[in-house]
């Protein structure tokens, strides 16, 4: 009897992949797991989720071509097993890339610039103390 299968995880893991696999984006939630809060995206037809750290969130960020989550769902993304150095050992994580052959992403919205918050009375760079 193996461990893993003993305690399931309702999360991808590394070990979960043998080979890189393209899913559909259902949803995203924010999650407490541990002392920590994250992103936690689902997938259609998928049992288990994924915890994103940093790196893949920003990588979903590019693919969609948003950093509002609420924009993901719907979108492809393809999940590939990556060895990783942690904690000064090799383990099987799971990286976020665009699948082959997939669109440019669509453009971002412009960021507005400094005169426009000052004309709608927001705070400005002078304001902010960090």
């Amino acid at each position: 009897m193996k461990v893993s299968d003993v305690y399931q995880s309702k999360f991808l893991r590394g070990t979960d992949l043998q080979r890189a696999v393209t899913v559909r984006i259902a949803s995203v939630t924010v999650e407490q797991i541990g002392d920590d809060r994250k992103l936690v995206v689902h997938f259609k037809g998928a049992k288990k989720a994924l915890a994103l750290n940093r790196t893949n969130a920003t990588s979903i960020a590019e693919i969609t071509g948003s950093d509002d989550t609420d924009r993901w769902p719907g979108a492809r993304i393809t999940l590939r097993p990556v060895p990783v150095l942690f904690q000064g050992r090799t383990v099987p994580a799971i990286r976020v890339e665009a699948p082959a052959g997939a669109a440019a992403p669509r453009p971002r919205e412009p960021e507005p610039t400094p005169d426009a918050f000052e004309s709608r009375g927001e705070l400005t760079a002078d304001d902010i103390p960090f």
